[in-house]
């Protein structure tokens, strides 16, 4: 993780409950090819240090989103992240969590085709 993505999670000042969105998106972008290497693994735990959570914490948000992926479908958690999200963050705050989702994306060093269409749904949802 480069230092201008830590900086810019230190400047998100997230709530628990948009910190909790922000990884069911994350966990989203990982799992939306069938397939999270471990470097998108890697990159989520690093996103959770990067916004002050304990390895704990972050275990239990990253169990949260798996379960409402796994009872509620993938695209239906996504679609109620985004919705959450830019109902309460500002511009900055959504360029921001975006870059975010772009590095954990391309930590696996290639974007999946699913991954690209997750991004182009972000994109739309959240237009700069």
């Amino acid at each position: 993780m480069n230092n201008e993505t830590r900086k810019l999670m230190k400047l998100l000042h997230l709530s628990k409950d948009e910190t909790y969105h922000v990884f069911c998106l994350a966990l989203c972008m990982g799992l939306v090819d069938q397939d999270m290497p471990a470097e998108e693994g890697e990159t989520l735990t690093r996103i959770g240090f990067g916004l002050g959570l304990s390895p704990e914490e972050i275990s239990e948000l990253i169990d949260e989103a798996r379960t409402a992926i796994k009872s509620m479908g993938l695209a239906d958690v996504a679609s109620q992240s985004l919705a959450r999200l830019k109902e309460r963050l500002d511009e900055d705050q959504m360029r921001g969590i975006k870059q975010i989702l772009r590095y954990v994306a391309g930590s696996d060093k290639k974007m999946a085709p699913q991954e690209k269409a997750l991004m182009d749904l972000v994109n739309e949802v959240w237009e700069d």
